[in-house]
């Protein structure tokens, strides 16, 4: 299974907030078939847990 990774956007230097930006990104990445992973927390040393199928 192929999919993108991707971190929490513009939300560091671009200053964005979150809940603005991730209904922009569900709605230009969701229709495209395939899982679109957002790492929205980062814990050093934690193995993410993707939950794909």
């Amino acid at each position: 299974m192929t999919s993108p990774a991707l971190p929490r956007l513009a939300t560091g230097v671009g200053a964005l907030d979150w809940a603005d930006v991730k209904p922009l990104i569900e709605q230009h990445l969701g229709g495209l078939g395939i899982p679109v992973l957002i790492y929205e927390t980062y814990r050093k040393g934690e193995k993410a847990d993707e939950q794909l199928v």
